[in-house]
Parts: structure tokens; C-alpha cells; sequence
């Protein structure tokens, strides 16, 4: 049955009313008032409210809008009015001659529209982060691209440092293999005045087994004695001489970092004093020769000379030792020359590899530059792109939550 009077226009929908969530199969809030109060209140599935018929309509329930301007609205009802937001559309009820006598309201859940807007809004707070995130990435990496170029150039200094210790390691090398060359010169000279302190040695020890009584023959003898006696002071000067200057090498030796400019030095030195001692040792075998010469007149006349020619027989021995000795602090010298030649190798060969790896280093701290760069270009890109999809998903979650 259909009323057409006022009152059975507001029976009619309270006939259809209770049955539109089974009509439309949605979960939906229903209600019915006249221009005030409520004639009717059908709650959904999920959706109650406290509303009772016969009560007052709140006065911001889009219900009074739509009376009063006897039009359909459709606006989100906020939290205040019945304790939760919902969406409803209001419609007017009219009479026969169209006039709003009343409206009626669906009233729809926002909680699947929250529960999405919710989501975009951590999806938007993700894309936030994550764009904080490639904002100290591309700092971070525009400092590594700042720090790599920075190192480049300090490893091009170092590269120049490199090949200047690869130079002087190799004038150190160099020098080292000169110094060797004249100490290998050094010790042949003293083997040789070695051997000719030898002959002297075995020259005067044939002279003490000769004996003989003449004076006149004893005096030269003991002129030339006396003169071999100077000659041998003077070789032992000499050795002195050699020994501190052997003692120098060494010193210099263990001060290679000066480039080994003492090594030219001592070998100079040492190279003068060994040409005195080879002059010297000229002069006592002249000597040695004339006491040769004289020792055929004095066969039986050298019973009184034995004591003094024994005592140049020590003095002989004495030098023997002495050169020796040299020739012992010469080996050493020439040990720790060739340590030093060794050691000055080494250096070389690992100052090479150390200037390949620095060129290879180099070109590492190039390619880290450039690849920084190319990365912090496309993290600007992505950072664009993020903001342009934070600024769309935020638009949508807006629109979801007030539609």
C-alpha cells in the first residue's frame, strides 16, 4: 500500500528502509527524519550509532543541509557528531508538490578508505625516508667524489716522490757498484804489497843465516837497515791512515741516504794511500836488492849485524801483520759494500713496485670519482621521481578521506 498524504509518505519509507542492506547487499547505516527529529533508525552490520527515534537530528548531520536546501549532499560526517566519521549521501523526501518534508541518510564505513589512506600515508612516509636516505647518500657520495679527486692529486705527488727515490735509489746503486769495483781494486794491492813483505821477510831471514866480520860492509848495511826502517814506518803510517779510512767507509756505508757521497770520497783517499804504500814497497825492494848485492861481500862478516838483522826480521813481521790487517778490514768493507749493493737492489726494485701500485691506485681513486658522480647524478633522478609519486599518493589518500 502507497500513502500519498505526508505521513504515508514517511510510512513508505519506513516499509522499503529495513530492507535496503539486503537490496543493495552493502553494509550501510539508514535513517529517516522530518524536518527535526528522527522517524527512523536502522543501524548496519558494523556501523551503530546512538540514535533513537523521536530524538533531535544533530545539527551537523548533513541531514539538515539537505532539508533545508531540499538537495542530495554527499560529505563525510565527522567523529564528533555520533563518536565515529562515516560517509553519508542525504537525500530529500517531497511531497506532491516537490517540497522537502523531510531526508533520509545512508551512512557508509570510511574504515576500508582510512585503513588505505593509512597505508598511502606510510607509503608516503617510506618514500620520505627514503629520500632523506638518498639525500645523505648522494652528500655522502659527492664527499667520496670530493675526497677521491683530493686523493688523486695527492697520489700524483707522491707518484713524483716515487720516481724521485727511484732515482736516487739507482745513483745510490750506481755509486754502491763504483765503490765495490774500487775496493776489489784496493784489496789486489794489498795481496801484492803482502807479497812483497813476504820476500822481505824471507830476504833478511836469508841474511841472518849469512855471517861476517866486516865493518866497513856492517855500516852500509846499517845505513840501508835504518833507511828500510823509515820505509817501514811509513808503511805503517800508511796502514794507520788505511785503517781509519776503512773505519770511514764503514760509517759512510751505514749513511747510504746521503746518496753515497762519501764512498767516492774514501775510495779517493784510499786509492792515494795505496799508491804511496805501492812506491814504498818499490823503495824496499831497491833496498832489499843493494843489501842483496852487499850480502855476497858479507858471507862471514854478518855474525855481528844477527841481533839488529833480527830485529828487522820482527819489524818485517810486524808489517806483515799490519798489512794483513788491512787486508782483513778491506774484506770487511767490501762485505758491507755488498750488502749495501744488495739492499740498494731491493730498494730499487720495491721503489718500482711501489710506484705501480700507486699508478694503479691512482687509477682506482680516478674510477671511484667518476663513478660517484654517475651515481649521485641518478640518485637525483630517483629523488625526483619519489617526489613526484609521494606528491600523487598523497593527493589520492587526501581524496580517499573527503569524497
Amino acid at each position: 500500500m502507497i500513502f500519498s498524504s505526508t505521513k504515508g509518505i514517511y510510512r513508505n519509507y519506513l516499509m522499503v528502509l529495513p530492507n535496503l542492506k539486503e537490496i543493495i547487499q552493502e553494509d550501510v547505516m539508514v535513517c529517516l527524519m522530518d524536518s527535526q527529529k528522527f522517524l527512523g533508525y536502522f543501524p548496519g552490520d558494523k556501523m551503530v550509532a546512538d540514535i533513537k527515534t523521536g530524538e533531535d537530528v544533530p545539527k551537523d548531520d548533513p541531514l539538515h543541509k539537505t532539508v533545508s536546501e531540499n538537495r542530495i549532499v554527499c560529505q563525510i560526517v565527522p567523529e564528533h557528531v555520533y563518536g565515529f566519521p562515516f560517509k553519508a549521501v542525504t537525500f530529500p523526501v517531497r511531497d506532491e508538490d516537490g517540497k522537502c518534508i523531510g531526508a533520509v541518510g545512508f551512512a557508509k564505513s570510511l574504515e576500508k578508505e582510512y585503513d588505505l589512506s593509512n597505508l598511502l600515508k606510510n607509503l608516503t612516509h617510506a618514500f620520505e625516508e627514503a629520500k632523506v636516505s638518498m639525500e645523505s647518500a648522494s652528500s655522502q657520495l659527492s664527499g667520496i667524489s670530493a675526497n677521491a679527486q683530493e686523493n688523486s692529486s695527492t697520489l700524483e705527488e707522491v707518484l713524483g716522490d716515487v720516481d724521485d727515490l727511484m732515482k736516487s735509489a739507482k745513483i745510490i746503486n750506481d755509486v754502491v757498484c763504483e765503490t765495490k769495483s774500487l775496493s776489489l781494486k784496493m784489496k789486489e794491492e794489498t795481496k801484492s804489497g803482502e807479497k812483497l813483505v813476504n820476500n822481505i821477510t824471507d830476504i833478511v831471514k836469508d841474511i841472518s843465516d849469512s855471517s861476517g866480520n866486516v865493518f866497513s860492509l856492517m855500516t852500509r848495511l846499517n845505513d840501508s837497515t835504518k833507511r828500510i826502517v823509515d820505509i817501514v814506518n811509513l808503511i805503517n803510517q800508511v796502514s794507520e791512515q788505511t785503517n781509519l779510512l776503512a773505519l770511514n767507509a764503514a760509517i759512510e756505508a751505514a749513511r747510504a741516504g746521503e746518496q753515497g757521497k762519501g764512498f767516492a770520497v774514501v775510495a779517493d783517499q784510499v786509492k792515494k794511500l795505496s799508491e804511496q804504500s805501492k812506491t814504498a814497497t818499490m823503495d824496499i825492494n831497491t833496498l832489499v836488492q843493494q843489501i842483496g848485492q852487499e850480502t855476497g861481500n858479507i858471507l862471514k862478516a854478518i855474525t855481528v849485524s844477527e841481533e839488529r838483522i833480527k830485529d828487522g826480521v820482527d819489524a818485517s813481521e810486524r808489517t806483515l801483520e799490519r798489512i794483513m790487517g788491512i787486508t782483513e778490514e778491506i774484506e770487511k768493507v767490501d762485505k758491507r759494500i755488498e750488502y749495501i749493493a744488495e739492499k740498494s737492489s731491493i730498494q730499487s726494485e720495491q721503489s718500482e713496485k711501489i710506484s705501480t701500485c700507486m699508478k694503479n691506485v691512482a687509477e682506482s681513486v680516478n674510477n671511484t670519482a667518476s663513478y660517484s658522480v654517475s651515481a649521485s647524478e641518478q640518485i637525483i633522478e630517483e629523488k625526483k621521481r619519489l617526489s613526484s609519486v609521494d606528491e600523487a599518493i598523497s593527493s589520492i589518500a587526501s581524496e580517499l578521506v573527503t569524497v
